[in-house]
């Protein structure tokens, strides 16, 4: 309301406020509004879904108007219109010297509306360079338990904003969580939240933002008093990391800051089911991981709080379990009873959100007796044709996790064979066996090149079984030849001719060598 639009001092302001379901901080704004009074506000709620709050919007219920929707606006025309030509205007008052006047009347500041219309400012660049920003005026502080659905902005080029959520302890703020954004050159944008980022906020909390290098959210000046709030550089503070703003910082003088946080109502937290059951072996030691309570309704950075409560039928289970008091993760507390078969136990468990809204389910875990470990099984030896009575072929360790006593046998072989037997002498929860050949063991590599050899192992309560796989090597074995009996006759008939010319020979040699003329020529 201004002059130049016909503003007058005497007369009321009347704001009209038409809601349907996104959220768009009227109640915030209303608030502020009615700090001017003789300023009025009605509020007229298409099926938003959020009554109650447009009801504190309005002030009180005669300026509150429901439709259940666009189409049925017509049926509260007349109660609308009836409501505000009812409503109270200034009244004149004496003054001391006699004279009449009517009640002051105080605009609102100016960048609590840009707070709720940042496209209003998209030109201002305030220069901050690696700044941190901390608005704490309460058109920035959230007002009730609820979650962020959206950041609305103007920017002026593109680049990261982490838009941010600032809770109070003591003197300082902590960093509760920030959505990361990217944004695209100059732009005034409305970033949806996804669901599970949707960072859960309580009363009191406030908003701020931090962009890598130049500060990307557009400013403009305050013609009024300004929001207040602060800067600071560097900007590196961590979630969980509380700041000391006021002595850190430096005020924020002349500037309203185009940025906006819609809210919606927080999520109730509820367990899927009413109980939640686990099996674990009965011999985890103390501070083993069992499970995990994960309940739904647990927002982006909300706090959900556990506590313990005994079940009724198991009044000595809590004593052997941990549960994280904000992890909500359950670690073994106490060493198991050893189960015959299995133990259960029990306890209740109270979650607590943000918001105090609870939810109580019962924690079923059952112990569970674990079967022997062969721990050198499977594998795969190899052995020849030869392979002697009673040698050991393969050694595995076999050991019970529950601390039980361990015996092993012979469960079958694959093909049948009498080859095998196993070999332990071993007692207790760590015992060697051997798988071995039996005293006059018959292995033939065409018959039967492999045998599977099943290992079982027993602890009185359950079972377990190895497995060896024994291939029999390929022999590798040299054969003399044996010619047939001609052979030789057809060698010593063949060299009677040859002995025959060498022997002449041999006669004609000497003949001619050594015997002398004369006895030639007789």
């Amino acid at each position: 309301f201004t002059a130049a639009n016909g503003d007058r001092a005497s007369a009321a302001n009347y704001y009209v406020f038409a809601i349907d379901g996104v959220r768009s901080g009227a109640s915030i704004q209303a608030e502020y509004i009615m700090k001017g009074w003789p300023s009025t506000v009605f509020a007229i709620d298409i099926n938003s879904g959020y009554e109650k709050e447009y009801r504190r919007t309005a002030g009180v219920n005669s300026r509150y108007f429901y439709a259940s929707s666009y189409a049925n606006l017509s049926a509260i025309e007349s109660d609308v219109i009836a409501a505000i030509t009812k409503c109270p205007v200034p009244q004149p008052v004496t003054t001391t010297d006699g004279s009449l006047m009517f009640a002051d009347v105080s605009a609102p500041c100016l960048n609590s509306l840009i707070y709720l219309y940042p496209e209003d400012l998209t030109e201002g660049k305030d220069g901050g360079q690696n700044t941190m920003y901390l608005m704490t005026d309460f058109v920035y502080t959230i007002t009730s338990c609820s979650r962020i659905t959206s950041w609305e902005f103007s920017h002026w080029k593109s680049g990261y904003i982490d838009f941010m959520v600032w809770r109070p302890s003591g003197s300082n703020y902590k960093l509760v969580a920030y959505n990361t954004i990217y944004v695209s050159g100059k732009n005034t944008t409305t970033y949806t939240v996804v669901e599970y980022e949707r960072i859960a906020v309580l009363h009191g909390d406030v908003i701020g933002w931090r962009s890598k290098g130049d500060n990307l959210v557009t400013s403009g000046p305050c013609l009024g008093p300004c929001a207040e709030g602060y800067k600071v550089s560097p900007n590196n503070v961590q979630i969980g990391e509380e700041f000391d703003w006021t002595n850190s910082g430096t005020s924020i003088n002349g500037t309203a800051y185009a940025i906006k946080a819609c809210l919606e109502d927080n999520e109730a937290i509820a367990f899927p089911t009413s109980t939640l059951s686990a099996k674990i072996p009965d011999h985890l030691p103390v501070g083993s991981f069992v499970t995990l309570l994960e309940p739904d309704g647990a927002d982006y950075a909300e706090v959900v709080n556990y506590t313990v409560l005994q079940h009724p039928s198991y009044p000595n289970s809590m004593e052997y379990f941990n549960v994280g008091e904000t992890s909500g993760q359950i670690t073994v507390a106490k060493r198991f009873l050893k189960a015959k078969v299995k133990n259960d136990y029990a306890f209740l468990v109270r979650a607590k959100d943000s918001c105090n809204t609870t939810a109580t389910a019962t924690v079923s875990i059952q112990t569970q007796n674990m079967p022997p470990e062969v721990l050198g099984m499977p594998n795969i030896i190899s052995i020849t044709e030869e392979t002697d009575g009673d040698t050991k072929l393969y050694t595995t360790i076999v050991e019970d996790p529950s601390g039980d006593s361990v015996c092993c046998s012979l469960e079958s072989t694959l093909p049948k064979t009498n080859n095998f037997v196993v070999f332990g002498n071993d007692t207790g929860i760590r015992v060697n066996y051997s798988i071995m050949a039996s005293d006059a063991p018959a292995f033939s590599y065409r018959q039967y090149n492999s045998y599977i050899v099943k290992l079982c192992c027993d602890d009185d309560e359950d079972k377990s079984t190895g497995v060896l796989i024994v291939n029999i090597k390929k022999p590798n074995k040299t054969t003399t030849y044996e010619p047939p009996g001609w052979f030789m006759l057809s060698i010593g008939l063949s060299c009677v001719p040859i002995f025959l010319m060498a022997l002449m020979a041999c006669v004609v040699l000497i003949q001619t060598m050594f015997v002398p003329e004369e006895l030639k020529k007789k």
